[in-house]
């Protein structure tokens, strides 16, 4: 039995929850180097190395919780996000079902597991989980992005708008609500409103997809020279935004610009 009578654990974790995760990364190896053995530590370093983005190591931190701990579900959410991140859907998938097995009560696996089932395309079992989630926190605006995301992925673009309002909703400073909602908009053929929409979020986070929104718009106007700008916006403010590069290049070679769409196409 270890005895910890200055809570140096506690302490620990107190510091991760009020968002210091350096400190209470550098006290939680202090303990593991000391040989103290205990899930909450792999626990808790896994969730730190997870905040640093380093997905890896907080899979071995996750696992190693759970050979202690085999129902600890916590755990196994924080390896349904390291699989996330590393773009490994199913076992995502996997592992949160076996957290909601464990624990099914646990809102944050519901949600996560209507936002995995969206991106497979299994709308039916994205509304399951979102029923569930939306019964135990009404407030979360995070349930509803996922389900915007699952209709208009499905084609069912008036669901999604209303999606997108309920997120608007709950949560106005939503980032990605104002493209959310052009989107949607221009899926229905409301181009003035889509475009006031993608011209809100121009400078925010979804900036990129804002100006790719707006490229969309004028091309599918026929304004071709529009369109090129404002892709060629979308690919500075994110060059790794495939779909913007994509079409970038093609639009590029419809005005003739064809040796600078070769650039874009590679």
């Amino acid at each position: 039995m270890w005895h910890d009578p200055d809570d140096r654990l506690q302490k620990a974790v107190d510091r991760y929850d009020e968002g210091d995760v350096e400190t209470a990364r550098a006290m939680l190896r202090a303990l593991d180097r000391q040989g103290v053995i205990s899930p909450r530590i792999d626990l808790y370093l896994g969730h730190c190395h997870l905040d640093a983005d380093r997905p890896r190591a907080a899979l071995r931190r996750y696992r190693r919780c759970l050979a202690l701990c085999a129902d600890e579900a916590s755990a196994w959410v924080g390896i349904a996000l390291c699989h996330g991140r590393l773009g490994r859907i199913h076992r995502a998938v996997e592992a949160l079902e076996r957290a909601v097995s464990i624990d099914d009560e646990r809102e944050e696996a519901h949600c996560h597991l209507v936002h995995c089932y969206a991106l497979l395309g299994r709308l039916d079992d994205a509304e399951r989980h979102a029923l569930v989630a939306i019964r135990q926190d009404p407030s979360c605006p995070h349930v509803h992005r996922h389900l915007a995301i699952a209709y208009l992925f499905d084609g069912r673009v008036l669901h999604a708008l209303e999606a997108w309002r309920r997120v608007a909703q709950l949560d106005p400073s939503h980032p990605e609500v104002e493209v959310g909602l052009g989107r949607c908009l221009a899926a229905v053929g409301r181009r003035a409103e889509a475009r006031a929409r993608y011209l809100e979020a121009l400078e925010g986070d979804f900036g990129a997809d804002a100006h790719a929104g707006l490229g969309d718009l004028a091309w599918s106007e026929g304004r071709l020279e529009d369109a090129v700008t404002q892709y060629r916006h979308a690919v500075l403010r994110d060059p790794d935004h495939a779909e913007a590069r994509l079409r970038l290049a093609e639009t590029l070679g419809e005005v003739g610009l064809l040796a600078e769409a070769w650039t874009h196409a590679e």
